[in-house]
């Protein structure tokens, strides 16, 4: 004991003897005369202790009684040496990192500032190539385009900005919300009594000037309409509780807009402009299938022309949502169905969204809110899904020669013509759950707008590949019923190859009736109802 007594003294003692000026102490770090100062270990426990001996199967941290595992003080003093070696590095280091510290700090306090002078400059010079383009040439397509462009991003800046100012107190719906419920019900009544006797006798008027004297034959499918409202309305999930206010706006809406698309010559002009410019934006596609895959992509049509223009549109898609332009757009076609028909607004969202994205896309809009929502809500979004066109399906069939502007008036026609079938064969019977607070569509979560086209090409991968499986799978199925159908009518003598028995000759003869409806020319008839159930 007196032996480790003195040792544990001798470790204490502090080793500095210096003679005649020079140091006779230890050297540290290869430095003679350096102080060193040996504390006393901890000899309880750990192999610090001479004398200790660890447990028969236990390792050493283990009989330690503790893990060296870095603690929070570790990670503060590991921070603390990096940031002294950051700041009392050489006077440049330091220069720089006083200039960062300003910058970021300027950035931080006056940020919305500097965006906005940003924003400004970007403006202003905007506005300089217009004039100056319009000053040099202006009268040709590209001037109309550049004009157009223009007007829209005047349009959506000028309502961003009132709305960022002044907020709702701009809007139509912020007065008419202030009024009584009694007055807001009174007015709307009379303003839809009143507006329905209008647009009704003007249709009327238009099909007696235009159609019964011009051309009476096209009477034909004004039968075929009141065909269809009476076996919906027949067939309807509870016809004593149908509301034919939607029926009857939706039906006029879409007598309206065809007008306005296919008989107004302006209109008819301006959608298929409209047209034309999305066949030529969707051509740009043929850069990219032509990089990947090679300067004979063609050799494989469907599948590296027309399904790569659906990773490009969905791309557009994804970078429009996360701008604010998607949501400008449907939020205020929702408004105006919701009002004039009297529609929920989840389900009035749901059909203008229909207009642009497809039917697995457009319930996404609604998504917080689908499941308040009522039995007719819900069949209201199936039906509207399946009576457009999806805006990437719509560019495939742009490249099977079908005309853009008409797919694009099939898109706007239908939108409000599927929310009155659908209310009347599926009429509401319940209070609606869903309020205004649809209208607040968020923007995208992407933090920039490449991650925005980058996400949206990937989210089109699975609808290329239904797309692509299902044509596959369908294809062969149908074309396995053909051959069977031809082999059980040669056993009959039906032989020629115009008398072959097939699955589309089978469909033309069954529903021919409901094709007679559609259009007058019999000898059309065939051939449009074998299309019509086949693409269904």
């Amino acid at each position: 004991m007196k032996e480790e007594k003195e040792t544990v003294q001798l470790r204490q003692v502090k080793l500095v003897v210096e003679n005649d000026g020079v140091s006779s102490s230890p050297s540290y770090n290869g430095q003679p005369g350096s102080a060193v100062i040996i504390s006393e270990p901890d000899m309880t426990s750990g192999n610090d202790n001479p004398a200790f001996v660890p447990e028969e199967g236990l390792n050493e941290k283990e009989a330690n009684g503790k893990v060296n595992t870095p603690t929070e003080d570790d990670d503060e003093s590991s921070d603390e040496e990096y940031e002294d070696e950051s700041l009392y590095g050489n006077p440049w280091s330091r220069g720089v990192m006083r200039i960062q510290t300003a910058v970021l700090g300027a950035i931080k306090d006056y940020g919305d500032m500097i965006w906005t002078c940003i924003y400004v400059c970007l403006l202003t010079l905007f506005i300089a190539y217009f004039i100056v383009s319009m000053v040099y040439r202006f009268g040709d397509e590209g001037s109309v385009r550049l004009l157009i462009i223009t007007i829209l991003i005047a349009l959506f800046l000028g309502h961003f900005a009132l709305h960022s100012f002044c907020g709702d107190k701009v809007t139509f719906y912020y007065y008419w919300s202030k009024l009584s419920k009694e007055t807001r019900n009174a007015t709307s009544k009379w303003f839809r009594v009143i507006i329905s006797v209008l647009l009704a006798l003007g249709a009327v008027i238009y099909v007696i000037a235009e159609v019964a004297l011009k051309t009476p034959s096209n009477l034909i499918s004004l039968t075929g309409m009141v065909f269809f409202i009476v076996v919906f309305y027949v067939f309807s999930y509870n016809p004593a509780r149908v509301n034919w206010q939607p029926v009857f706006w939706g039906l006029i809406l879409q007598f309206y807009f065809a007008i306005a698309i296919l008989r107004w010559d302006p209109g008819y002009q301006a959608f298929r402009w409209l047209g034309d410019r999305v066949s030529e934006f969707l051509l740009y596609t043929d850069k990219g299938s032509e990089f990947v895959f090679g300067e004979k992509y063609t050799d494989h049509f469907f599948a590296f022309k027309v399904l790569t223009v659906i990773v490009f549109f969905s791309s557009f898609i994804s970078v429009m949502y996360y701008l604010g332009v998607m949501q400008f757009l449907i939020r205020h076609i929702a408004r105006f169905m919701a009002a004039v028909m009297g529609t929920s607004p989840a389900e009035s969202l749901n059909a203008a969204g229909n207009i642009f994205i497809g039917q697995s896309e457009a319930p996404l809009l609604i998504r917080p809110f689908i499941s308040k929502m009522t039995r007719s809500e819900l069949h209201a979004i199936c039906t509207g899904g399946f009576a457009t066109i999806a805006g990437s399906v719509m560019a495939a069939y742009i490249l099977y020669k079908v005309p853009a502007n008409h797919l694009l008036s099939a898109s706007v026609m239908s939108a409000p013509a599927a929310l009155a079938m659908s209310k009347l064969f599926y009429p509401e019977t319940r209070k609606s759950k869903t309020g205004n607070e649809v209208y607040n569509m968020a923007s995208g979560q992407e933090r920039n707008i490449i991650e925005a086209a980058s996400k949206g090409a990937t989210q089109s991968i699975s609808l290329i590949a239904n797309i692509a499986v299902n044509l596959i799978a369908f294809i062969a199925l149908i074309e396995f019923l053909n051959q069977t159908l031809i082999w059980i009518g040669n056993r009959v003598g039906f032989e020629k190859p115009g008398d072959e028995i097939t699955f589309q000759f089978l469909c033309s003869y069954v529903f021919k009736p409901v094709a007679l409806y559609i259009i007058f020319y019999y000898s059309f008839c065939v051939l449009m109802y074998s299309t019509l159930w086949l693409s269904t």
